[in-house]
């Protein structure tokens, strides 16, 4: 289902009334109308290798580092993959400084938050923003998209492919605060096409005008 709105205001305001009646209870900011994928389905083949072993080097300064090897250990790959999606900030945060080798790291993780106000930050917070153009709040139920993910045909897509199926995570990362103030979670999802083609997620289109200004943009993207 697609919701068309004529401001950033009606938009949020629709968001959060579907949150309230439990509608919709996960929620994604874009810039513009993107394909909801994660970011490493789309390195190209000839790069895999090289990021893969820049995620292998990843793991080895996690194992390193004080505050980051407590979630480093084979029962904790969730937290691990986590803290790559987020590094830049946690690391900025921590270290006051970036290691430009772990920058833009990507993973088969895709951001949500349960917070509309988060999500209409991140779609207002982009250089892809446009005055005019439509940005867009990607909303969803998690039962709902669980009991979908766990039919036949999206298992044996994924079977036939030999892919997880698309799950929500959420993980502890108690020490990790940025990712506690986005209110966040994951969707894992390495299914190619998922988005338009199998499951369709529902979105609220505005046009874009200004940066959202209700919450601290020092707290969320730092």
């Amino acid at each position: 289902m697609n919701y068309k709105t004529k401001s950033m205001k009606e938009a949020l305001e629709l968001a959060k009334k579907f949150k309230e009646e439990g509608k919709y209870d996960l929620f994604r900011g874009q810039a513009r109308d993107w394909e909801v994928v994660s970011s490493a389905s789309r390195i190209s083949d000839d790069l895999r290798n090289q990021h893969e072993q820049r995620i292998r080097n990843f793991y080895s300064f996690c194992a390193s580092n004080e505050l980051l090897k407590a979630y480093i250990n084979p029962d904790k790959y969730d937290e691990f993959i986590a803290i790559t999606q987020h590094y830049s900030g946690y690391y900025r945060e921590y270290n006051n400084q970036l290691d430009s080798q772990f920058c833009d790291l990507q993973t088969n993780f895709i951001d949500f938050t349960s917070s509309p106000e988060i999500a209409m930050f991140f779609a207002t917070h982009n250089e892809s923003c446009e005055v005019g153009q439509d940005s867009v709040i990607v909303c969803l139920n998690k039962n709902e998209f669980e009991n979908e993910t766990s039919n036949g045909f999206i298992h044996y897509l994924c079977s036939k492919q030999s892919l997880p199926i698309p799950r929500i995570i959420e993980v502890d990362l108690t020490n990790l605060w940025r990712l506690e103030a986005q209110k966040g979670c994951f969707m894992e999802l390495q299914l190619i096409g998922f988005d338009r083609k199998l499951y369709g997620f529902d979105r609220i289109y505005f046009p874009y005008s200004e940066p959202f200004d209700g919450i601290q943009k020092k707290r969320y993207l730092s």
